[in-house]
């Protein structure tokens, strides 16, 4: 199966927008929500998480990443187990974002390429 990536233009510096660590209770479901031209970026810490963007489900658990784009909703389809925690940031590219299910996208240093889903080995 292939996984889309995103291709961001770093000629400028993307803009940040709001980040923080999150600590689920039992049953807890990320709200239904549409960005408004911002990219989240979901980092796994513990436990898991159950994200729906758009029809596709993902999930999530320990070092896994999500990234969700804006303009599309996305929402919790499962509860978390207790202990689920993760790191959470927003930002808004700096120039036009190209998105593809190549992940041999030729880049220069003024770009990078971030897939839909990936996991760090070394946290």
């Amino acid at each position: 199966m292939t996984k889309k990536v995103y291709k961001f233009l770093l000629y400028e510096p993307a803009q940040f927008f709001k980040a923080g660590q999150y600590f689920a209770s039992q049953g807890w479901k990320h709200k239904n929500v549409i960005n408004d031209g911002d990219y989240e970026l979901f980092i796994m810490l513990s436990g898991s998480a159950f994200i729906q963007i758009g029809a596709k489900q993902y999930t999530l658990t320990k070092n896994d990443c999500l990234l969700i784009p804006p303009h599309i909703r996305h929402f919790g389809f499962r509860g978390s187990p207790s202990g689920t925690e993760y790191y959470w940031m927003h930002f808004f590219p700096s120039g036009t974002v190209t998105t593809s299910y190549d992940t041999t996208l030729l880049g220069k240093s003024s770009e990078i390429e971030i897939p839909q889903v990936f996991n760090i080995i070394d946290f």
